[in-house]
This record gives C-alpha cells, sequence and structure tokens, in this order.
C-alpha cells in the first residue's frame, strides 16, 4: 500500500547520527512551526518546545537512561512539554501533544532529517526540568533527539493492515 504523504513510510528511529552535522536553527523552528499545527482541544496548544543542543545536556540524558548508549554523544534534542496551565483533561492534553510530536517527525522526515523520539524520559521529568531550568507547572512528555543520520537503517516491518483492524 502507497501513501501520498512518502515521510510517513520512510521515517524511523534513528540511533546513528552524524554529529559533524548540526540541523540549523531555521529548519528546527520549522519543526515546531510544524508542531503548532496539529490538533488540540479547544484549540489551547497545551504544548511548549525546549530547543537543546548542548553534549553535556546528553551526558546528563545518558545518566538518566544508560541503556540508551547512543545519547551520550547526540547533541541535537527538541524536549516536549505539556503546560499544565493550559491543560484542561489530561487524556485529550496528551494526544494533542503526540499529534504535535508526530508533526515534527513527519515533517523532519520530509526534511531528511532523522529522528528518535525518546519517551522514557518521561520518568524522570522532574529531574530533567529541574537540569534544563523549565518551570515545574511543565511536564515533560518526550525528548526528540534530531540530526543527520550517520548509518541508515532499514525500516523495521510494521504489522500488516489486517492485523490491526478489529
Amino acid at each position: 500500500m502507497e501513501l501520498t504523504c512518502k515521510a510517513i513510510q520512510q521515517r524511523y528511529s534513528c540511533r546513528y547520527f552524524d554529529n559533524e552535522k548540526e540541523i540549523p536553527l531555521h529548519m528546527i523552528n520549522q519543526l515546531i512551526y510544524a508542531a503548532s499545527l496539529a490538533p488540540s482541544g479547544k484549540n489551547l496548544q497545551p504544548w511548549k518546545f525546549k530547543i537543546v543542543c548542548d553534549i553535556s545536556f546528553s551526558q546528563f540524558l545518558y545518566e538518566l537512561l544508560p541503556n540508551n548508549k547512543w545519547i551520550k554523544n547526540h547533541k541535537q534534542f527538541i524536549c516536549v512539554f505539556l503546560d499544565s496551565h493550559l491543560s484542561y483533561d489530561s487524556i485529550k492534553d496528551y494526544m494533542s501533544v503526540a499529534a504535535a510530536i508526530e508533526n515534527i517527525l513527519i515533517e523532519a522526515a520530509s526534511e531528511n532529517i532523522d529522528t528518535c523520539w525518546i519517551g522514557e524520559c518521561t520518568e524522570y521529568s522532574h529531574e530533567i526540568c529541574e537540569y534544563l531550568k523549565i518551570n515545574s507547572s511543565y511536564q515533560l512528555l518526550a525528548n526528540i533527539a534530531i540530526g543527520y543520520s550517520k548509518r541508515r537503517m532499514p525500516i523495521k516491518n510494521k504489522k500488516r493492515i489486517q492485523d490491526i483492524i478489529i
């Protein structure tokens, strides 16, 4: 089955970034703009983003997530937060933020930028917010590693459509 938007089919979770090549700020802003177009309940847009381009943040993340060795040397991230002041229904707001994240991933793939959505970091929201000096009214929901792939990994087979339709 073919999709009109090839970026959806080409997107994968990259763990081998070329740290010699950085994503320019205007491109990162374009990714965040794509996120801002996601649907949200009451159009409250309950998300906030922090651009982090710092190897010391990578070292800090690696200490929290030692099973993700590839993080240690990566330096470009978009941290995604839920703004509790804008939240009116946590389930709907989580879905809205997830839609915003997916917009980032698809827009990045369409621009040949590789990504990895790191959801495991939510367990350490407080520590990461403290490290980044982020207000405690923001809840970390994801870190997205962004960059250019050092080596392209094959896209894993997904379940067949017959296996996911009830």
